[in-house]
C-alpha cells in the first residue's frame, strides 16, 4: 500500500466496501476500512489521533475487489501479529474469540487468566494481575499477567472472584468473563 499524505476528503462520492473495528473501549476504539471512489480502491486506518489512507496498488486492488472482507480482516490479523500481545489484539479486533485460546482439559502446566470486560457496547480484554500490595487484580490495560501455578490455581482464583460482590462500572452489563489460558 502507498500511503497518501494529501488531504483526502471522503466528501466526495465513494463507497464503503468492508470495516473492522476494534471494540475494547467505550469510545476512540480502532478501526480499518476500505473504501472505492471510482475505480480507485483506499484503505482508511482511523489509529485514534490520526486517519491515514492508503491507495491500493494493483495486487491489492484485485485481493481487495475479489473478497473485501477478507483484504481487510488479513490486513487487522498483520497488524496483531505486529503487537506484543497478538491474542489480545486479534480478540480486539473481533479475529478471535477469548474460548480460542482456552486450555484443553487435562492441561498440565501454568497458566494466566483472561478477563474479558462485558459493557453493553464494548469487550476489553486484559490479565489478572498481581499489584504492588500482593493483592490480585485485573486490568483491561496491564501486560502483566498473574501467572499460575496450574489450571487448578487459576480456577480457584477465578471461584472466589466470582463468590465476592462486584460492582458494576458505569456501562458494564455484567461481571467479566474469565478464561484460563497458557502464558
Amino acid at each position: 500500500m502507498r500511503q497518501t499524505y494529501i488531504n483526502f476528503n471522503l466528501n466526495a462520492h465513494y463507497e464503503s466496501i468492508a470495516d473492522r473495528y476494534q471494540h475494547t473501549q467505550q469510545h476512540n476504539n480502532r478501526s480499518l476500512s476500505l473504501f472505492k471512489i471510482g475505480c480507485v480502491f483506499v484503505v482508511a486506518e482511523d489509529t485514534l489521533t490520526e486517519t491515514n489512507y492508503y491507495f491500493l496498488e494493483r495486487e491489492e486492488k484485485l485481493l481487495a475487489k475479489l473478497n473485501p472482507q477478507k483484504f481487510i480482516d488479513d490486513l487487522a490479523k498483520e497488524w496483531a501479529a505486529n503487537e506484543d500481545d497478538t491474542r489480545k489484539e486479534l480478540i480486539s479486533w473481533g479475529l478471535a474469540e477469548p474460548e480460542d485460546y482456552e486450555v484443553d482439559e487435562g492441561y498440565q502446566g501454568e497458566t494466566i487468566i483472561l478477563v474479558e470486560g462485558q459493557y453493553n457496547d464494548c469487550w476489553p480484554v486484559g490479565y489478572v494481575y498481581d499489584d504492588e500490595h500482593q493483592e490480585i487484580y485485573y486490568d483491561y490495560c496491564d501486560d502483566t499477567p498473574r501467572i499460575f501455578s496450574s489450571v487448578k490455581a487459576a480456577q480457584e482464583w477465578i471461584d472466589n472472584a466470582d463468590e465476592e460482590i462486584y460492582y458494576l462500572s458505569n456501562n458494564e452489563a455484567s461481571r467479566p468473563k474469565y478464561i484460563i489460558i497458557k502464558p
